[in-house]
């Protein structure tokens, strides 16, 4: 499992997010302040607030990790 901070700016940067997030064979979790979702559920999501930067945490082996780091690297902000 790790951690890494992201920015979704846009409606559009948001869909993308969870569309990568859904094809990935691990778990991915958003959180924000206290409340943390499953990155790949739209209703969850978009009920994050998207004013400050979120944390993904990925829960899966390191490979599945970096490959998706390596997909959202255009939102990340801290790895």
């Amino acid at each position: 499992m790790s951690d890494f901070m992201i920015r979704l700016s846009s409606i559009d940067e948001i869909k993308h997010f969870i569309r990568i997030a859904t094809l990935q064979p691990c778990g991915v979790q958003l959180a924000s302040g206290n409340q943390t979702t499953n990155a790949k559920a739209y209703m969850g999501v978009f009920n994050l607030d998207f004013a400050n930067p979120l944390r993904c945490t990925v829960c899966g082996t390191e490979d599945q990790r970096m490959s998706f780091l390596n997909s959202v690297q255009q939102y990340v902000i801290e790895a």
